[in-house]
């Protein structure tokens, strides 16, 4: 009878231990989106202040340089595994627009984040030139690429 008992409880601690580290897996992929979606915002912001800098009737270029700086440290960083790990797709009961596509293509995804660093780069090295229509042409291709990535890997914003 003890031993029964004894192999009851075992079990029963595997149980506990294995939902625990469920909780905790679970809890992990919200911090992990939370993260990323904080990460996005903060490139949000920095593409709205080059957009409203360039559609002043006199931009200060000093703002748009220091955005674009913010662009082209994001943009490293976005490319590091941290922000999207496996597990925090659109469906997996996160808040979050990252569409599983993500995991399904992952060359294709990670191609798209490479070339919005590498576009983000330029987009620094120009907006150090102060030359105000060059600043215009790599910001629009840095958003065209920020926009081929969510026509591809986000869903739809929910109204």
């Amino acid at each position: 009878m003890r031993m029964k008992w004894v192999k009851l409880s075992i079990v029963a601690v595997i149980a506990l231990a294995g939902a625990a580290a469920a909780a905790q897996g679970q809890a992990d992929f919200k911090q992990a989106v939370e993260s990323r979606q904080g990460n996005y915002r903060e490139i949000g912001a920095a593409m709205k202040g080059i957009k409203d800098q360039l559609r002043s009737a006199n931009p200060l270029v000093m703002m748009v340089q220091r955005y674009a700086e913010q662009l082209k440290t994001d943009g490293a960083d976005q490319l590091r595994e941290t922000w999207f790990p496996p597990g925090t797709a659109l469906g997996q009961g996160l808040d979050t627009a990252a569409k599983p596509d993500i995991w399904l293509h992952p060359s294709e995804f990670n191609a798209r984040r490479a070339a919005f660093a590498r576009e983000a780069a330029a987009l620094a090295q120009v907006a150090g030139s102060g030359n105000i229509d060059a600043i215009r042409a790599q910001q629009t291709k840095l958003g065209a690429v920020c926009q081929s990535c969510h026509d591809a890997f986000r869903a739809e914003e929910k109204s």
